[in-house]
Order: C-alpha cells, then structure tokens, then sequence
C-alpha cells in the first residue's frame, strides 16, 4: 500500500481537495471559478479561430484540460487552456501539412497535442524543467515581440472581412493579405471589427468586475442579430461535451509535427514556469516545476482524447483566477464545469458572434505584448545581449512560419557569445549550478544570500528558485541581503530576474538590500535602471553595515 506522501506526490490534488469542504473556501472557488469561465468561453473561440480552428474547438480545449492541469500540477492558481502563442503555432505548423477547415487538419491538430502531452509528461517525469534555462532573456523577448506582431498581423483580413492570402512565407501572406483589403474589404466587417475594439477599450477602463471581452461578444451578437449583419459569424457550434475518441496518427506527418510540438513545449514552459513563480511568490505556496510540467502534460495528453488542440496556461486568465479569490485547484475544475454547460446548453446564443469580433479580441489582448522596451534595455546591459534580441526577432519574422529557427539559432547565439566573453578573459570561469554556490545566513527578520559565481541566463532560475524558497519558508521575514562581493558579471536575463525578484519582494512586503558590488556590476545596475529601481538607500559597503542599518530601522518602527 503506497504511504500518503507518495499518493500526494502523484496525485497533488489530494493536498487541496479536503479544504473544499470549508464553506468559504468551496465558495471562493466556485466564484473564481466562474469569473475564469467568463472570460476563457469567449477567449478560447477566439484562439481557436487563430489557430485556424472553428471556434467550437476552442471551447473543446477549455473543456477537459483546465481540470486536468489542475489536478495534477501543483499550483492551485494555474489556469490552463487555449493560449495565443500555442494557436499561432499550431497554425503555422499545420499549414503545410492540410488546408484550415478540413477533417485532416483537424486530426493533425489533435495529433498535435497529443505529441505535445507525451513530450512535456517525459520532461516532467525525468525532471528536466532545466531545459528553460536555455531560454534568455533577449531569445524570450525577441520572440514574444516577433510572435505578438505575427498574431496581432494575422487577424487584419479577419478585422476587414477578406480571405488570408496563403504564402511559404509568412511576410508575403500578411503582406499580400493586406494589399487585398484595399480592393476587397467588407464594410460592415470593419464597422462591426471598429465597434468591438471600441467597446473593448471603454469595457476595460471602466469595468472592474466582467471582462471587457463579454460587453464586445454581447453588444456585437445582438446587434449582428438584430439588424442582419453582413459579414462572417461563428455560426453553428455542434451542441454537446466532445466524444471520447483516440487520436489519428500519421506517421508521415510526424517530423512536421514533432518539430512543431517541441516549439510549443518550450515556449509554453517557458510561460508556465513564469506564471508558477509569480503567484508563488504572492501566495507563499510550495511550487515543484517539474509537477507543473507534469500537470501541462496531462491536460494535454488526456485532452487530445476529447478533440483538444494544443493547450498551455494563460497569463490573463491565472490573473482572474488570484484575484478573484482561488484558494485551491477546484475553481479550475468550476470553470470546465462551466464550459461543459456551455456546450451543452448555451451555444446556439454564439451563432450570430461576428468573427470580427474575435479578431477584435486577439488584437486588443496581444497588442499589451509587443514591447520594444528589452531591445534598449538589453542594449544598455551588454551589446551582445542586444544582438541576440534582434536576431531572434528577425528570424522569427523572416522564417515564420518555421518558428524553432530563431529559438534555436537565439539558443546558439547566447552560448557562443557567453563563452567568447568568458574566454575573452583568457582564463576558464567555473560555470556550476550556481543553486549549489549559495550560501544563506538567517537571522529572525533578516537573510543574506552569498552569491558566488557569474549570474546569466543558464543559472538566474536557479538564483529566482533559491530567494522564491526562502520567501515560502519564512512567512516572518523582512528582509534579504544579497552579497554580490564574488559576483563579476551579470548578464540582461539576470539584471531581468533580479528586476522580477524586487517587484515579488516589494509585493511580499520584503525589503531588499545588495551588498559589496564591484565596478563592472554596479556600472550594470545603473545601465538597466535597478539602481533607480532599488534606491540608493538599500546598497552597502558590506553585509554588517546592512544589517545594522536593518536593525536601527526597525527599532525605529
């Protein structure tokens, strides 16, 4: 018989699904539960029509794999489901493979995230989260930027009521597209696209309680309804919860898809691992990366059974989820709760939805991620950092939609240029897991962490999973000293980890001191703007000058 630790260890629900028979909890859940639906029916429809998908199949993937992530990840926060990055990409992988709105791409769709499922399961299992680590800074925001324009790009002929025009290439389609809309545009599909961005603007800054989302679906539909709206509509959405059915594998099909799979792995690691951080941080839960992994793999896996597309988590959705008041992975399970009674009940009310409404909300949700901001940050940092940001956002652009070239070649640029520095001082730095080279000392209210190493982007994980650790196990601090005197350079992905570990500190309410930073380090702080960030008043000659500083401050309180 398997002790309660180890059935906790591969079921994680089993630590949060006795606190649901508390009144309060069980009603914060369902409320947060709901407050998710809200957003992810409307939201998924509209992914899926970016992943060239009907709208019904968004819904068939927010269905089965928010539970299923919930259940067997290990934040109770996580909100999983279709995600804009994962649609562009299972579009551009797809599209070489079947023509959108036929059975076969469909069945490649669902192929898709079962591959998906398989690969992120044996990464979990085998405890390979590190693979993030390869991910800098400049690789994540030349990409997420290069990503952001291609969706926001992909939704103008639906804005303006035309046919995308295909191309191999995918600047010649969006290019093409657009050279299409002056001859052939639709009237009332961009009156009706200009409304729902209107209305999405005021809903957001005036509503506090609904999405914005929900007043652009509702206004559009009835208006669309009411008056015969000329231009495209989500139309009939098959009623019912999708069928039980085993995925159709082509093993032709399978380099493009495996190639494709492991693209949206990465990239959707890479915004889980993050998500997972952020509300640990907020709510002081234990986060295992790796069970994170695990519970992405599963909704996946388990979803492709009931015709779901790829899926990953949402960072606008695990926002409404916190904030209204989650307390454990059930309120996910509420919200499939609730897609289900969509399915079953509701869907004719989407028949008269514009799809330029759709549109309305891919471009109103992603436009918020297209920010030049990291191409001068990283300027500022390190040339090289800089250089790589560029790089990959234009072989992103140029290759797309051959989306694993520009992670791969932001990968190889970032080692090539970090052993040319480390050789360029003519000796051989040690480059260990710098988690093993911390040394902590904790006093009641106080921690200093001893960095010794370089701190870049192979070990600032490491370096954020060592402060997250300490900001769990000790509810009472109130604040960290991080001695940089062994520390002799950092890189843009660690002045970027170190910007995210104030603002998590400041909402923690932890105050955070740096000790004993050499020439070339401080030069880096004030480059990236952390010196300003920070406060002059929070760095010291050394940790004693620190502490006493600490101390007299709190005999003062």
């Amino acid at each position: 018989m398997w002790s309660n630790k180890y059935l906790k260890t591969f079921f994680p629900f089993l630590n949060w699904i006795g606190e649901i028979k508390n009144p309060k909890i069980f009603r914060a859940d369902i409320i947060a539960g709901i407050s998710v639906a809200l957003l992810l029916v409307p939201q998924s429809m509209a992914f899926a029509q970016l992943a060239d998908l009907p709208p019904y199949y968004g819904l068939y993937a927010a269905f089965i794999p928010p539970a299923i992530a919930a259940l067997f990840g290990s934040s109770r926060q996580l909100a999983a489901g279709p995600v804009a990055t994962a649609s562009l990409i299972t579009a551009t992988t797809l599209q070489s493979l079947a023509i959108p709105g036929t059975q076969a791409y469909f069945t490649y769709a669902i192929a898709l995230a079962l591959i998906i499922g398989i690969i992120r399961l044996i990464i979990g299992f085998c405890k390979l989260g590190i693979v993030t680590n390869f991910l800098s800074f400049p690789v994540i925001a030349g990409f997420t930027n290069a990503v952001a324009i291609m969706i926001f790009s992909s939704q103008i002929p639906n804005a303006f009521g035309v046919e995308m025009v295909k191309s191999p290439v995918y600047i010649k389609t969006i290019w093409s597209s657009i050279t299409h809309i002056f001859t052939n545009f639709n009237l009332f599909t961009t009156l009706m696209f200009a409304l729902a961005l209107v209305i999405l603007i005021i809903a957001r800054k005036f509503s506090k309680k609904l999405p914005a989302i929900i007043f652009a679906v509702v206004v559009t539909t009835l208006i669309a309804w009411k008056f015969g709206y000329n231009g495209q509509i989500v139309g009939t959405i098959p009623k019912g919860i999708p069928s039980f059915k085993i995925p159709i594998f082509d093993f032709h099909a399978l380099p493009t898809l495996f190639i494709g799979a492991i693209t949206i792995t990465l990239v959707g690691l890479m915004e889980v691992v993050s998500i997972a951080k952020t509300v640990a941080a907020k709510t002081h839960q234990h986060i295992d990366v790796n069970q994170e992994i695990i519970g992405q793999g599963m909704a996946s896996f388990i979803g492709s059974f009931f015709q779901s597309y790829p899926v990953s988590s949402s960072f606008s959705r695990t926002a409404v989820n916190f904030k209204s008041g989650a307390r454990t992975g059930f309120s996910s399970v509420v919200a499939s709760l609730m897609v289900a009674i969509t399915l079953l009940f509701l869907t004719p009310l989407f028949y008269y939805l514009p799809k330029a409404t759709l549109a309305a909300a891919i471009m109103f949700s992603i436009v918020t991620f297209i920010n030049f901001k990291p191409f001068i940050e990283t300027w500022r940092v390190n040339k090289y950092d800089s250089l790589i940001c560029v790089t990959t956002f234009v072989v992103t652009l140029a290759f797309a939609p051959r989306l694993y070239i520009p992670i791969l070649s932001g990968v190889i640029l970032s080692l090539v240029f970090y052993f040319y520095r480390t050789f360029k001082k003519e000796k051989i730095e040690k480059t260990e897991n710098i988690a093993q080279n911390i040394d902590t000392e904790s006093y009641e209210h106080i921690s200093i962490i001893h960095l010794d190493n370089h701190l870049y982007f192979l070990n600032c994980a490491d370096f954020e999973d060592k402060v997250l650790k300490i900001i769990i196990s000790k509810p009472e601090l109130d604040s960290i000293i991080f001695d940089m005197s062994n520390i002799n350079y950092i890189d843009s992905s660690a002045t970027h980890a170190i910007e995210i570990i104030i603002n998590r500190l400041v909402e923690s309410g932890i105050n955070l001191y740096f000790t004993d930073l050499n020439k070339n380090v401080f030069k880096t702080f004030i480059n990236s703007g952390l010196f300003e960030l920070v406060g002059s008043d929070y760095f010291f000659n050394s940790n004693e000058d620190a502490v006493e500083e600490i101390n007299r401050d709190l005999k003062l309180d």
